[in-house]
């Protein structure tokens, strides 16, 4: 099945901020383009360490990084996630070959887990649109070539992230600009959201997402303001 970008970009941004609402104490989240930057992958790294747990990989596998090279190979994947429970399935494999153990209850969603969350729903909402939309993360992280010139101007089309970032204290060890992520349309930023449950539209002004959620626990308000600010 050659299953479109657009699809896989939802799919996978559901995998991710669903594992991290299981185990938002485990990771966070960054993009890396290894080999060269042939792969596009979503990265989970130990929390306060410089760490790779594992990575899903768009084009291949969810790969976990230990001498065991556990993995759950592109099949069992994408197809599966598209198939009655696939989803929850996917996640307890997911679980389980990162070696985390599965909650008996889900812990209550914290500001990161929320960013995830929102991420993946309004990647799901556009998921039909003719323009691929895509989520980016504010660091370029490839082993081949930087691109970092460009993602400094995307923190430049929004003024009030360059503000948030010179104060941002969330996982102090990694650089700052891996807390940012850009929802890019034709190679330009449309909104940004920071791991600390902060949202910038395109006129720049500034939501507090984590302090509106606390409120009512209603994320589909959320999602919907970040599409309605969208251009």
């Amino acid at each position: 099945m050659n299953i479109s970008k657009q699809v896989i970009e939802a799919l996978s941004w559901k995998l991710v901020s669903e594992l991290h609402r299981r185990h938002p104490k485990k990771f966070t989240v960054i993009e890396t383009h290894p080999g060269g930057g042939m792969y596009d992958c979503l990265c989970l790294y130990a929390v306060n360490e410089s760490t790779s747990i594992a990575s899903l990989n768009r084009a291949g596998s969810f790969q976990v990084h230990d001498e065991y090279n556990r993995n759950i190979a592109h099949e069992e994947l994408w197809q599966a996630s598209l198939s009655e429970n696939g989803i929850a399935n996917l996640l307890d494999q997911m679980s389980n070959v990162c070696g985390f153990t599965i909650p008996a209850k889900i812990p209550p969603t914290n500001p990161e887990t929320l960013v995830y969350r929102i991420m993946a729903s309004v990647s799901a909402a556009l998921i039909f649109e003719k323009e691929p939309w895509s989520w980016r993360n504010g660091q370029f992280d490839s082993s081949g070539w930087c691109g970092q010139e460009d993602h400094d101007l995307w923190f430049k089309a929004f003024p009030g992230t360059e503000q948030a970032l010179r104060a941002d204290t969330h996982n102090q060890t990694m650089g700052k600009k891996y807390n940012y992520w850009f929802l890019i349309k034709d190679n330009k930023p449309t909104a940004c959201l920071s791991k600390a449950g902060l949202h910038w539209d395109a006129e720049g002004n500034e939501t507090d997402l984590a302090r509106a959620f606390s409120q009512d626990r209603n994320i589909h308000r959320l999602v919907a303001m970040v599409l309605n600010k969208l251009k």
